[in-house]
């Protein structure tokens, strides 16, 4: 198995104790990462003599990184498994979506925080929102990125905005077109913002997390697209995010086959789909996060126990609903199998 497949599909059993590397995965290295060589490029291009503190805080960042490598993952190949995740889920038509996204919500808001940092120069600032820009920009091509890839983004604008008006006011200069510009920005958002959650979506969501639990004990192994609703109600989900997983196994950078054996073996305690895989025909439903291959396991190894509806704010498509599949007996497996055969 490589590295990267260990860092990926590395499983635990339900009786494990949390460890010190489970609180480092929380941290996001990788993604921290990528903020410190921010960073360190900001201090290596920017002039004149560098200040210790800042000298000490790149030795920190160099350090930290060090502690991840060798320390937190050690024998992982840590940095080749954040280049080769990053490369291998990109998407043109995500990365196109993406841009449209990034044009409509955040240009207008952007060109009045880049207003302000040229009425009031400030070296850091600019080179913290042009790598903020920069990096929202690479990075929402990716499989499954959303808007929240810009979310520095927005931080910063958030307050340059605000000193914009202020500085105007203070001269005594009129703001229409910084309002309009605002105005326009507000109402874009508005288009890609999902209405906030109705009191029928938190009665489904009571009862889907009530099945859950009456049904599963806490620390059962659970597998599922949304492990938010897995995880909420106390089950384990040794396979962290099942869409990265098959997608990744889908472009042949990392195989799902211990996975698969897991399924096979009826080691999950539960399994939580979108759809049927007896009746469900449309392959966009069928392919989104599940290979061939996982669903046949899924099929042969696992039956329908019940149904549930999916809460409005997390469905993907308007028939979708909660299957739960639960492992089959032995006698209906090997009945099945000789069906097919």
């Amino acid at each position: 198995m490589s590295d990267t497949t260990q860092i990926l599909t590395r499983t635990f059993d339900a009786a494990t104790p949390t460890r010190v590397r489970d609180y480092v995965d929380l941290l996001k290295p990788r993604v921290m990462s990528l903020v410190v060589f921010t960073g360190l490029v900001g201090v290596l291009i920017a002039p004149g003599r560098i200040h210790p503190f800042t000298a000490a805080l790149a030795v920190c960042g160099f350090g930290l990184l060090a502690v991840f490598q060798f320390v937190a993952f050690p024998g992982q190949q840590f940095w080749r498994h954040f280049f080769l995740y990053q490369a291998t889920l990109f998407s043109l038509h995500q990365f196109k979506i993406g841009l449209l996204v990034f044009a409509i919500m955040l240009a207008a808001p952007l060109l009045l925080a880049f207003d302000y940092l040229r009425r009031h120069p400030n070296r850091m600032i600019l080179c913290y929102l042009v790598a903020a820009v920069l990096l929202g920009i690479v990075t929402i091509g990716k499989e499954s990125a959303f808007i929240q890839y810009f979310y520095e983004s927005f931080l910063l604008v958030s307050a340059l905005v605000p000193a914009l008006l202020l500085s105007r006011a203070k001269q005594g200069a009129a703001s229409v077109e910084v309002v309009l510009l605002l105005a326009f920005g507000l109402v874009a958002g508005q288009w890609y913002t999902p209405p906030a959650p109705s009191a029928a979506a938190f009665a489904q969501n009571a009862a889907v997390q009530s099945y859950l639990r009456q049904n599963f004990p806490a620390g059962s192994r659970a597998l599922g697209f949304r492990e938010g609703d897995l995880l909420l109600a106390g089950l384990d989900t040794p396979f962290a995010d099942l869409f990265q997983i098959e997608l990744l196994s889908k472009r042949g950078v990392v195989p799902d086959d211990e996975m698969l054996a897991q399924i096979r073996r009826r080691w999950f305690s539960v399994i939580v789909l979108d759809f049927d895989l007896g009746t469900e025909r449309d392959p966009t439903v069928l392919n989104y996060y599940l290979n061939e291959p996982a669903r046949r396991a899924i099929a042969e190894n696992y039956e329908i126990s019940a149904t549930l509806p999916v809460p409005s704010p997390e469905k993907l498509w308007e028939k979708d609903q909660f299957y739960i599949y639960v492992p089959r007996s032995e006698d209906a497996a090997k009945r099945d199998k000789e069906n097919v055969q």
